[in-house]
């Protein structure tokens, strides 16, 4: 049976669908596949890059993972939103590639995977939404997408606090999960905070790791301090002045 690998995600710790050994993805994020039939399943990074498994190891795909683990060090260099830019270069087909993942990437990310938190409405969105699950988005619509994401103007929007969004907001519902028979009122705490603020300050972000490191069972994971574009202390303080 064919599987193609589609995006990297966050998950809890799974088995690989492939390989002759049993083994498990252990640390936090694995790569996504899809089958002929729309069945989804996660593998590793070494088994995502094995022609063997997948029909696309070298294909570049939505990435929800980039920028926002401690554990994530040496991919904080490659996380950063690259705007589309009208320059010529040599690799200008890749740069064109990169665009549209990262387009892609945004779009997903606040249409569906956040879709959950109110202020990600947006109707422009939705009818984008609607042509890229119908294969008809354009210049406009990716160019438009890589605006939205790399915007100064409403940075809450920015591909950066959705990213970061998009990792507490799983690793909360992750603890919460595991931690049912816990009094765990300040992880939904700050859960109500990201919800209303769309950040963290770092303290939360401090409080809540050492939550994460005494999850049952075993350490989660660690959220970086500044994963977010915004200081939600300030933010809204002044956004309101205005």
């Amino acid at each position: 049976m064919a599987w193609t690998l589609i995006r990297i995600d966050f998950t809890e710790t799974c088995e690989c669908i492939f390989g002759e050994k049993k083994h498990y993805i252990t640390c936090g994020k694995g790569y996504v596949v899809v089958n002929n039939e729309g069945i989804e399943a996660f593998c590793g990074p070494q088994c995502a890059k094995n022609s063997k498994y997948v029909t696309n190891p070298n294909e570049k795909v939505p990435d929800f993972t980039k920028g926002c683990l401690v554990i994530d060090v040496k991919e904080q260099t490659q996380s950063t939103f690259n705007p589309h830019s009208d320059d010529k270069s040599p690799s200008q087909i890749n740069n064109q590639k990169s665009d549209y993942i990262n387009a892609i990437s945004y779009l997903l990310l606040r249409v569906e995977k956040l879709k959950h938190y109110p202020q990600m409405r947006y109707k422009k969105l939705s009818d984008i939404y609607g042509k890229y699950l119908s294969g008809q988005l354009d210049n406009i619509d990716i160019n438009f997408l890589l605006m939205l994401g790399e915007s100064s103007i409403y940075p809450e929007f920015s591909y950066q606090n959705l990213q970061a969004i998009y990792a507490c907001d799983f690793w909360i519902n992750q603890f919460l999960k595991q931690n049912a028979n816990k009094d765990t009122s300040f992880v939904k705490e700050i859960k109500s905070y990201l919800v209303a603020n769309l950040a963290l300050t770092p303290s939360q972000i401090k409080g809540l790791n050492r939550w994460f490191d005494n999850t049952e069972g075993k350490k989660i994971v660690n959220i970086k301090p500044n994963a977010f574009a915004i200081d939600p202390t300030t933010y809204w303080k002044n956004k309101f002045k205005k």
